[in-house]
């Protein structure tokens, strides 16, 4: 029995399918290679690198900071502000979800818990707990003053 051979499907980009996956398994137009499972891993890191990239120029461009880590400070300050302040509601709860995110304090959705330094443990903590701390920190930061010896 002589192996019948494989006939690709053609996609609007030039791109050649496998007909029983459904799979780009070659790119004969040349340019941009096929996604692959050999390489699907590397392009998308260098896609979400050129993403990180633009929004970080664009940090920079809209604040007017001389650095994408001086914007995203002052961005971290002023939703801060918000998340101090219980009578924004449900704004305030997300202002300060994203704090605790950013200062690494809470898992955020690119990571599944807080590594704590040293031991190599993790903690997650649910928006609650967070408020439950920031609620006892608050005032005794309030009440500390930067007089004493």
């Amino acid at each position: 029995m002589d192996a019948k051979p494989v006939v690709l499907i053609p996609a609007k980009n030039g791109a050649l399918r496998d007909p029983d996956t459904g799979r780009i398994v070659a790119n004969p137009g040349g340019g941009a290679s096929a996604i692959t499972p050999a390489n699907a891993s590397a392009l998308a890191t260098s896609r979400w690198d050129k993403v990180y990239s633009a929004a970080r120029h664009g940090m920079v461009t809209a604040s007017g900071s001389p650095s994408s880590l001086r914007a995203l400070s002052n961005m971290v300050e002023a939703q801060y502000k918000l998340a101090i302040d219980i009578e924004k509601g449900r704004a305030s709860t997300e202002a300060a979800r994203y704090v605790a995110q950013q200062a690494g304090y809470m898992p955020s959705e690119r990571t599944s818990g807080v590594e704590i330094p040293g031991d190599g443990g993790v903690l997650a903590l649910s928006m609650g707990a967070i408020v439950h701390i920031m609620s006892g920190i608050l005032p005794i930061l309030r009440n500390s003053g930067d007089n004493d010896e």
